[in-house]
């Protein structure tokens, strides 16, 4: 078993077995399946390549042999830091076949995230672009490499192959014999760890989430049926697909051999267009994108009959936004409230618009124990608010290497503490209500608030920082700064900016606005009440016409 990795206890294992939630799958399984029930039907659209099933199988079987003779092993981790491109699933599927672990990386983590996420998998290898949207991903590795002793390969997708450990994607997947037989590719346990996936939290990096074959597979049967998937499904991945929603959406095509359309960009023009082109029918979008296709001047140029389903989640969509995907798209939106650590709450397709805008609905699997507590961990009535639990066959049982966070955030019954707050609804539907974790949620990105005042309070003219998300018609939420400064010093916003860039932290995590003040107000416990700092903001937004 690998080390770090917590397992659901054997009894409750052998009751997922014996009831059919864990059908002992492996993602190599789900991927033969396909094939068979179909090898030419197409697996992958995008814009680099046209997959099909047989093709996808090729090609990922090849770069498992390529793997292994590179010395890559079972439980081995790969960092996968790709855009929306085909590869990311070659490798997914690749390293599944003979049991290495993906661990999935955001395409725009930088070098403080990187360095982080590499070390603490001890990733073997790490799969990047040379370039993209004009980032040197290649100068970034050549920065890291000498602070990040487990890696021995550095595999680059283009043209730019530096000497030492950097390897062409290009020349790995090239046509050719391979030196390993073919039987070294050893079928791995349905309960060996399929994949790392990131967690944003409330710590100042993230923490890795590790999924079994048989819990992720679990996972995305649970919540298919909710996302309209089906054989003839064409669903398309518009946000990064290190995201658990996007991958299970990759993956969920797998099961149903059905297409996934991978795109790189989020411009509107783009999306429609695609959504014409390849006949989509289920896209998963954040309510600020679906914010912006409504709003998008010329959607009514496109024919985007073909789309049934908007899967979103990451913050409200308004009653408004609901209804007018029905109106103008002819589209059904499911709301959904999800996370990497494997637990699926969503509405229901035919829902009404109040439900799918007010609550989150109802657990995906049958068997999944959902509670709401109160601080001391006991049952709230329904209607009354309490932090939301969970526990059940795709939930995971602990954090990857990180045995002090998982005293925390799991109880003794194994239990695992959202740190969301929630409403059970007399209707058997879930409300969201707020967070008990020190989160920001931008346009579906989770942000630490804990990370960025940490990268605030480097700056030699800043002596103390509070964050808080300031309310945003569009982004949901956007990230504030208020800062206390040195005596005799007044940072700007162009400055602080300038300065938190060189740290190498991705873009999206960096303040939008700043607020130098003297004092912060505090809580009866001498706490700063970021609960003022919000309500301060809002007030100020408000008043500026912004909100």
């Amino acid at each position: 078993m690998l080390e770090g990795f917590t397992p659901w206890p054997k009894e409750l294992a052998k009751k997922y077995v014996a009831q059919g939630y864990w059908r002992n799958e492996t993602l190599g399984d789900v991927l033969d399946n396909a094939i068979n029930a179909g090898p030419q039907r197409m697996a992958i659209a995008s814009a680099k390549a046209r997959v099909t099933y047989a093709e996808l199988g090729s090609i990922s079987t090849r770069l498992a042999h390529k793997l292994l003779e590179l010395g890559i092993k079972k439980d081995d981790r790969v960092v996968v830091q790709l855009p929306n491109w085909p590869e990311v699933l070659y490798f997914f599927y690749g390293l599944a076949r003979f049991g290495g672990i993906s661990v999935m990386a955001l395409r725009h983590f930088r070098q403080r995230e990187m360095e982080h996420l590499l070390n603490v998998s001890e990733a073997k290898a790490w799969v990047i672009p040379d370039e993209y949207h004009d980032f040197n991903y290649v100068a970034m590795a050549q920065e890291l490499l000498p602070r990040v002793p487990s890696l021995g390969h550095v595999i680059v997708d283009g043209k730019n192959i530096p000497k030492g450990p950097f390897i062409s994607l290009e020349g790995l997947l090239a046509s050719g014999s391979s030196q390993v037989k073919a039987g070294s590719l050893q079928r791995p346990d349905p309960d060996d760890v399929l994949l790392l996936l990131l967690t944003g939290g409330t710590t100042a990096l993230p923490k890795l989430i590790p999924h079994t074959h048989n819990d992720y597979i679990c996972s995305k049967r649970a919540v298919g049926p909710h996302r309209g998937f089906n054989r003839d499904t064409a669903s398309l991945i518009v946000v990064p697909i290190g995201h658990n929603a996007p991958l299970g959406a990759a993956m969920l095509c797998g099961i149903h051999a059905a297409k996934v359309v991978l795109q790189d960009s989020t411009r509107m023009e783009d999306v429609v267009a695609t959504i014409e082109r390849e006949k989509v029918t289920e896209v998963f979008l954040v309510p600020t994108q679906i914010i912006d296709l409504l709003n998008f001047a010329d959607v009514k140029k496109y024919d985007l009959s073909s789309l049934k389903v908007i899967y979103t989640g990451g913050s409200r969509c308004p009653p408004e936004v609901v209804r007018g995907a029905l109106e103008k798209l002819g589209c059904q939106i499911v709301n959904a409230f999800g996370s990497g650590e494997g637990l699926h709450i969503t509405t229901r397709l035919g829902d009404s618009p109040e439900v799918v805008a007010n609550t989150v609905g109802k657990p995906c699997c049958e068997i999944d124990e959902i509670r709401m507590v109160n601080d001391h961990g006991k049952d709230v009535p329904r209607g009354v608010e309490g932090e939301l639990i969970a526990r059940g066959p795709h939930v995971l049982r602990g954090y990857y290497r990180s045995p002090e966070e998982n005293k925390k955030a799991f109880d003794k019954d194994g239990f695992f503490y959202t740190g969301d707050l929630g409403v059970w609804r007399e209707d058997g539907n879930i409300a969201i209500t707020g967070r008990k974790k020190d989160m920001l949620l931008r346009g579906g990105e989770n942000i630490s608030a804990v990370e960025v005042e940490e990268l605030l309070l480097s700056h030699p003219d800043i002596v103390k920082a509070a964050v808080v998300g300031m309310p945003d018609p569009r982004m949901g939420e956007r990230v504030c700064a208020y800062v206390i400064p040195r005596e005799g010093k007044k940072p700007s916003l162009e400055e602080v900016l300038a300065f938190l860039k060189t740290k190498g932290v991705a873009l999206f995590k960096l303040p939008e606005r700043l607020e130098v003040v003297n004092e912060f107000p505090l809580t009866n416990i001498g706490k700063v009440s970021k609960k003022d700092l919000r309500e301060d903001i809002a007030r100020k937004l408000k008043a500026e016409g912004k909100i």
